[in-house]
């Protein structure tokens, strides 16, 4: 009996430890709340994954995934928070927040966390989806969690850094940073470690909050730290990569790339890991920063690396995922997404999971059936084409709809669609779509409808022009009505003449000359902003980078050319209306003030203006730009607000291009109606109610439609 006794409490314990296994903790990105990058489920062979599922949300999917049990969680720029089967990308549930998930999940127990861009921090139950609790901070929440025993640990864009009781959300202690805080907290010992856009990297005490030291770097350090044994790893916006000592901060080493480092280190044995945006992936030794190997992808590179075995599993700009050896660099496997991968990668058991801009989450795992094997879906086969129930070499097809662009099926075969003058049998066959008595010919009329559109659009604007040069003619040149020459006229009466009046004594009127500024920043200024500088001008004022004394960011500031009452007059306009505007896509307004001298404040941009990207673009990369556009319009015109002067040169564009709109001087509001007119457009982006508000009426939001459809056409186009 007491044997039998012992082997039942073996069996119980057995049991109970493989189901406290099985509920793993994902406490952060990545996994473990270091941050090594390095997961400890292996992929033996990766040069034999192929797509075993994808699921579809709604909009770009940035947040990485997080993993428990069978089960996968992850944001989406659609607002939802998504839990799917692991195995099969069967959706769970999912949870719907007011505004873009961005940031990563973490799992503790039974619960998910996560942050949304509608300010708040949620806690919901993993396997229902239901809140339990959410948590307001003053602004976006970009960063992804960390659980720590009891306490959750995240940043935010109102500058803080949070920690609040896991349980209930209560806040325990808050920690003003001098900017936004989107890299991921975390924690070491009895110590947090996060990133700032204020240049710093911050030790602060998990329990109290309390400053240990902060490191300065030169530009934004949007990366998350990475820790192994006595040291931080992290990169910046000033194209460095630095390791510091975890207990003091000090430098030990830093390594140069060539452009900003957002992506977040990985480490493992005695190497780091990390992207870089000028499309890098590096490996640099850890202890002196040496560089090992560099591997370049056709792209920028803000995803962050995941080690698994002997392989680095990373994202890209350029659409793809790779799979690299970790000690040589050597390109194992990649697979192209249908758009850009800044996602980083997330292993569990033998599957990859990542997502990617083309809203979709990706899961990956070997699959071993060769050519010739029964299968019953593309994702069993090695080739991942199962044509008729067998695996078959990629380039079997049913229709033409089964092949890739430029080819078509032709015996249950993809062909080379065929070029001008070969022999045909139908239009599909050709590259030109026309097949004519059995060859191929061009189309005659391929252009047609496109050179329609432009004429169409240069005649409209030319009969404008006309109609209004008429109108202005005929008001010059009308002339009195003459009485036919046969009719003599009758003499008027003689009038007495007036006595004459001496002139009344007038004041002289003193015109003053409007008042011009110098390209160069006011001395007056210099007490509130350090290292400014000029980066540009628009229509009536210079711009300058600057870093703000006050809240330790680089701003832009803009100052008038030139002060007069017209100009007066647009700078307190454009203040009153652009700062009621709050919206990702719109530039932020920070401050105003008209002493010592006029200027306003507004949020620095640094990846240049929509229009100086290479044009045309593709059609995927556009209507992104436009719809991220339009969301920004949609706050302005729930405010009747129209921007009314929207080009490329007015629309910036972030590191990761999202754009912004900005320079809403001509803008107005609807229910003012002394601004029915608009001057100062710009005539290649005018509207017609701009050119001619007689003929078609006074601009209003429809106009801002008008504008971001020629911004279209030129992204298109070129």
């Amino acid at each position: 009996m007491k044997f039998i006794s012992k082997v039942i409490i073996i069996a119980v314990v057995l049991i109970l430890t493989a189901q406290f296994a099985q509920a793993e903790d994902w406490p952060m990105r990545g996994h473990d709340l270091e941050h090594s990058g390095e997961t400890s489920d292996i992929i033996q062979n990766p040069v034999n994954l192929g797509l075993i599922w994808k699921f579809e949300t709604g909009n770009d999917v940035y947040s990485s995934p997080a993993i428990s049990e069978n089960f996968v969680y992850v944001g989406s720029d659609d607002s939802y928070i998504y839990c799917l089967n692991k195995n099969t990308g069967e959706l769970i549930w999912k949870f719907e927040t007011k505004s873009n998930v961005d940031s990563s999940p973490a799992i503790s127990e039974n619960f998910v966390y996560v942050g949304s861009w509608d300010n708040y921090v949620y806690c919901l139950n993993k396997n229902t989806g239901e809140l339990i609790w959410k948590f307001e901070t003053g602004n976006m929440v970009d960063s992804s969690p960390a659980i720590s025993e009891n306490f959750v640990y995240v940043g935010s864009d109102d500058n803080y850094i949070y920690c609040l009781n896991k349980r209930t959300g209560k806040l325990i202690w808050k920690f003003k940073t001098g900017s936004i805080v989107d890299s991921l907290p975390i924690i070491s010992e009895n110590y947090v470690y996060v990133g700032s856009r204020d240049n710093y990297i911050y030790c602060l005490n998990k329990q109290t909050g309390k400053l240990i030291w902060k490191f300065e770097t030169g530009d934004d350090v949007h990366s998350s730290p990475a820790i192994s044994e006595n040291f931080v790893y992290v990169g910046s916006y000033d194209n460095y990569i630095y390791c510091l000592n975890k207990w003091t901060g000090k430098l030990i080493w830093k390594f140069e790339t060539g452009e900003h480092v957002s992506s977040s280190p990985a480490i493992s044995e005695n190497f780091v890991y990390v992207g870089s945006g000028d499309n890098y992936i590096y490996c640099l030794n850890k202890q002196t920063g040496e560089l090992i190997w560099k591997f370049e992808t056709g792209s920028w590179v803000y995803s962050s690396p995941t080690i698994s075995g002997n392989f680095v599993y990373v994202g890209s700009g350029d659409n793809y995922i790779y799979c690299l050896n970790k000690q040589t660099g050597e390109l194992i496997w990649k697979f192209k997404t249908g758009s850009c991968v800044s996602s980083s990668p997330a292993i569990s058991g033998n599957f990859v999971y990542v997502g990617s801009y083309d809203n979709y989450i990706y899961a990956f795992a070997e699959i071993n059936k060769v050519v010739g094997s029964t299968c019953s879906g593309n994702s069993e086969c090695k080739s991942g084409n199962c044509f008729k129930g067998t695996c078959r070499e990629i380039g079997y097809c049913d229709s033409d709809s089964d092949c890739s662009f430029g080819k078509y099926c032709e015996n249950d075969k993809c062909a080379d669609l065929k070029e001008t003058g070969m022999w045909c049998s139908e239009d599909s066959e050709c590259k030109s779509k026309k097949c004519f008595k059995e060859v191929c010919r061009e189309q005659e009329n391929s252009n047609s409808f496109l050179f329609l559109i432009i004429g169409g659009v240069a005649l409209i604007i030319i009969v404008i022009f006309l109609r209004v040069k008429g109108k202005s003619k005929e008001k010059e040149v009308k002339e009195p009505k003459q009485e036919p020459m046969w009719i003599k006229p009758e003499p008027e009466p003689k009038r007495e003449p007036e006595p004459k009046r001496e002139p009344e004594p007038q004041m002289p009127v003193e015109h003053k000359p409007p008042q011009k500024f110098s390209r160069s920043f006011p001395a007056e200024l210099e007490e509130n902003y350090d290292d400014a500088k000029f980066i540009g001008e628009g229509g009536f004022a210079y711009v300058f980078k600057a870093k703000s004394k006050k809240d330790n960011r680089f701003v832009a500031i803009k100052i008038p050319k030139e002060m007069n009452e017209k100009i007066g007059k647009t700078f307190l306009k454009e203040i009153r209306i652009w700062g009621d505007l709050y919206h990702k896509n719109i530039a932020k307004f920070y401050d105003a003030n008209i002493y010592p001298r006029a200027y306003f404040e507004i949020e620095y941009v640094g990846g240049g203006s929509l229009e100086g990207i290479k044009k045309p673009v593709d059609i995927e990369r556009a209507a992104k730009l436009i719809y991220n556009l339009l969301q920004g319009l949609t706050e302005a015109h729930s405010k009747n607000i129209y921007h009314l002067d929207l080009k490329p040169s007015n629309i910036l564009l972030t590191l990761n291009e999202e754009p912004k709109i900005t320079d809403w001087g001509l803008s107005k509001i609807a229910k003012d109606s002394k601004y029915t007119a608009v001057t100062g457009y710009t005539l290649m982006y005018a509207a017609p109610e701009l050119i001619s508000p007689k003929d078609f009426g006074k601009a209003d939001c429809r106009t801002d439609i008008f504008q971001i459809g020629i911004i279209f056409y030129e992204l298109v186009t070129g």
